[in-house]
């Protein structure tokens, strides 16, 4: 995939991007990974950058989205955080995404997350916590859901799923800005999920402004 410049980037609509980096995991997902000239696009870079998205991630080493997504230098902004999860200053890296061009916000959680481990073991010691407590919501929703309640990989994959989307609805109950931004067609906001092993994201919807009603950020109280 060439370099974004600034026009392309204006005439990318999220649905648009959406689709690049569907198009770009399946080239990372198949062994065909395009050759990058990293001291080119540094120098093309140097006095400005187009990004086409915004990707909040974990800071799990197997999941680099510049990689798993088959991105050049310039093409992604990248938000890194155990758990993928959601805070204020998150929020406003989001914000500052859009000023910076970005078109898509994904928040992308994967398999085998070892902070989803972490708060399925309540562990919330030192500053664990900050992380795990946002997260403890998502298996409290995700064992009370079904009967018997999910136990094992089983619930580690349930709660990583729910996790995602519960960091869409914090995103969206945490900016007016943002929720704006997706109500003009600005910006698009959508989930992933990454199997590690197959190599593969898989998206959820794009959360249209008809959709925001089903996005209510789940309670922390116990």
């Amino acid at each position: 995939m060439p370099m974004l410049d600034k026009e392309t980037q204006g005439r990318l609509q999220p649905g648009d991007v959406l689709q690049l980096l569907r198009d770009g995991n399946e080239r990372f997902r198949t062994g065909r990974s395009t050759k990058k000239y990293y001291l080119h696009q540094a120098d093309a870079m140097a006095a400005g950058q187009h990004p086409m998205a915004v990707v909040v991630n974990c800071i799990d080493s197997r999941t680099s989205p510049e990689i798993i997504f088959d991105a050049g230098l310039g093409d992604l902004l990248t938000v890194r955080i155990a758990g993928n999860v959601i805070n204020q200053e998150i929020i406003g890296s989001l914000e500052i995404a859009h000023k910076l061009g970005a078109k898509l916000i994904v928040v992308k959680g994967h398999s085998s997350c070892g902070a989803i481990g972490l708060a399925l073991q309540n562990v919330d010691a030192h500053s664990i916590g900050t992380i795990t407590g946002k997260i403890q919501p998502s298996i409290r929703h995700c064992q009370c859901g079904t009967h018997p309640a999910p136990s094992g990989k089983v619930l580690l994959e349930d709660v990583t799923r729910q996790n995602v989307e519960n960091s869409l609805a914090e995103v969206l109950a945490g900016s007016a800005f943002l929720r704006g931004c997706i109500e003009r067609g600005e910006m698009g906001l959508v989930g992933a999920y990454h199997d590690i092993a197959s190599r593969t994201v898989e998206f959820g919807e794009l959360v249209t402004p008809e959709r925001f009603d089903r996005y209510r950020p789940l309670s922390n109280a116990a």
